[in-house]
């Protein structure tokens, strides 16, 4: 399961940069916290996976994808990869 979050209004067939401060606690080896575009046109591409504990301060992830035919991209936060 992943939180989804829709973006409209952008350009169509574009590839964007996005990044995200984020603090985790006790991820395990294997279902680190990721950032991903939710596509049929992007499957490639996805943040690094974050493991173990950053509470103390933010860590930055970063993730580029595509926009659809309609300029929009369904960007999601897991962990592990959302199925």
């Amino acid at each position: 399961m992943a939180v989804e979050r829709v973006l409209t209004g952008l350009k169509t067939e574009t590839l964007y940069r996005m990044t995200a401060k984020v603090k985790y606690e006790n991820v395990a080896k294997g279902c680190g916290a990721v950032i991903f575009n939710h596509s049929d046109i992007q499957y490639w591409n996805s943040s690094e996976y974050l493991l173990g504990t950053s509470m103390d301060e933010w860590t930055t992830a970063t993730v580029d994808f595509l926009t659809d035919q309609f300029g929009s991209a369904r960007i999601c936060c897991a962990l592990g990869y959302w199925l």
